[in-house]
Order: C-alpha cells, then structure tokens, then sequence
C-alpha cells in the first residue's frame, strides 16, 4: 500500500516548480510574443503584467502564509537606508545612462551593428508609426520602461526570486528591533529555506557592512508556512560555491529573456556576449542589494539608467542624434 507524501512536502515540490515556472516565463513570452505576434511592445507589457505582478501576487497572497505582511516588512527594512542611498542611486543612474549610450556611440563607431537592419527589424517588431503615432508615445514608452520597467525587475529579481530562491537560515531576531518579530526558528518552525541546499545561508555574525539576509532581518513574521524544501547536499551550479548557486541562477534567469530581445536586433555573437554580461549584471545587482551603503534604491538606480541608455540608443538608431 502508498503512502500519501506529507502535505508540507507536497506544497514544497508544489511552489519549487511554481517559483522556477516564473523565473522561466519571461523568456518563454519573449519567445511567443515576438514569435506569434512579432510585436515587441505588447511582449514587454505582457512580460510586466503577467510575470512580474500576477504570479508573484498569486504566490505572495495564496501560496504564502501572511505572505503580503512577510513581503511589507521586508521592504520596509530594504528602503530605511534610503536617504542616505539616493544620491549613490542618482550618481548610478546617470553613470549608467551616459555611459552606456556613450559606449553604444564608441562600438558603433566600428560600424559592429548594423542600424538599418536594427530599424528594419525593430520596425517590424512593433516600434512603429503604426503602434506609436504619436512622438509623445514613443516618449511615454521610453519613460514607462526606464522608471516602471526597471523598477518592477528589481522587485520581481532581486526582492520575490532571491528571497524565495535563496537560502534563508533561522537565526533569534533582534529583541530591539520592532521589525524584528518574530523571526525565530522556535516560532516559523523553518530549519532551511533554500532550494538549493542550502545555498546561500549567512551566518548571524554578518559584518556590519552587508545587509542581514531575510531571515536574518527576521522578516518571516509568525507563520508556520513551509518554505521550499532543500535539495539536499549544497546543491551547486556548475561548480559553483552553494553559496553563489542562487544569485547566479536568479541572474541567469534575468539574462534569458533579454537573449531572445538581443537576438532579433544584433548578429547572434554579440547576443550571446549580451547575456553573459547580463548575467554578470544581475549579479552586481544582487551585490548592491546585499550592501547596506547601496541596497535595492542604488540597484535600482544602476537599472534604470542601463534601461535609459537602451532606451537612448533606440533613439540614435531612429533619430541619429548625435552624427
């Protein structure tokens, strides 16, 4: 006779696969959108709308025990530092936006891509008179993707994925800290909420410079919700330490579904090159979120200044503004 599995472990293997569906769905409606309907705007809100508010939502509220109070908590500690975070956000932010377009302006002086066939292809991708008539729309797309589109990534990679992605170790919360309670594994019943083994876990003797993890902060606010169950033995990802297993698969999740965008716009060498540096990049995020001096407010200035750049190039492809 079969033994049912124990409801926890169900509900476990239950958000595991969950969690990596939504990690996987930006590039699989990349990949159907620019396939299907061969327009690039209506992906990115799809992309937006579907993957990076309703699933995380449905997780957070439905999968989650007080998920929404859990999520309210560890934001409020991400942005207390955010005053002294803003003008390192601001600096990143324009670092980000002149570097990066005047980088494109240093590579395209080598004639590497192409514009015409990017115009074409773009063109025929839905930027176009046709889906934007108007100059003030085009202007809007631009600042919707830099200031709304970054912003949404940040929450979504380097908030939803790394804090269920990641390991999360159940240390005693600080008894001075409101925020801090509770937090305890006496009182989540949590012993490792990694996916991956483990992986990730930060001792509670964290130097001061680096932001405690979730946990730590003591932000699982009195559930008894069963956080994904490891996989067992410090699962690691092609050699990396357990430690870095996550940040780097949550980044490689990030550089996906850019790949697909790349791969419409540039020859597929540079696509590749592309994503490698995303990868990179979405770690460098990860890192800024983990510091206490530069935290998610100056990743989300980095980002959304690499977004402007794109959004500047685009520009320059169409318009020609700088000759």
């Amino acid at each position: 006779m079969l033994l049912a599995a124990p409801k926890h472990e169900v509900q476990s293997a239950m958000q595991r696969a969950y969690l990596h569906l939504n990690a996987c769905l930006p590039f699989v409606v990349m990949v159907i959108c620019l396939g299907l309907t061969g327009n690039i705007i209506s992906a990115i809100f799809i992309f937006q709308l579907l993957c990076m508010v309703i699933l995380p939502s449905i997780y957070i509220c439905f999968l989650m025990t007080d998920g929404p109070v859990q999520y309210a908590v560890l934001l409020r500690r991400l942005l207390k530092n955010w005053r002294k975070q803003l003008p390192l956000a601001f600096a990143g932010f324009f670092i980000c936006l002149f570097g990066g377009f005047g980088g494109f302006l240093f590579i395209q002086s080598f004639h590497v891509v192409k514009r015409n066939e990017v115009v074409h292809t773009a063109e025929a991708d839905g930027i176009n008179e046709d889906s934007l008539p108007e100059p003030w729309m085009a202007v809007g797309l631009a600042l919707e993707f830099t200031f709304v589109n970054s912003l949404l990534e940040e929450l979504f990679w380097r908030v939803y994925l790394y804090r269920e992605l990641g390991g999360v170790p159940d240390p005693k919360p600080d008894p001075g800290d409101p925020d801090g309670e509770p937090g305890s594994s006496e009182q989540t019943g949590l012993s490792d909420g990694s996916l991956l083994g483990g992986a990730g876990r930060l001792s509670s003797g964290c130097s001061s410079g680096k932001l405690l993890s979730d946990a730590e902060m003591g932000f699982l606010v009195g559930g008894t919700h069963p956080r994904p169950t490891s996989l067992g033995g410090g699962a690691s990802l092609c050699g990396l330490p357990p430690a870095e297993t996550p940040k780097v698969l949550i980044s490689a999740y990030y550089a996906s579904y850019h790949f697909v965008v790349m791969v419409c716009f540039v020859p597929w060498y540079l696509a590749i090159f592309g994503f490698g540096a995303l990868v990179v990049l979405g770690r460098i995020l990860v890192f800024c979120r983990e510091q206490e001096v530069l935290g998610l407010v100056t990743g989300y200035g980095v980002h959304a200044g690499l977004d402007g750049a794109f959004c500047l190039i685009m520009a320059q492809m169409y318009l020609r503004l700088v000759r």
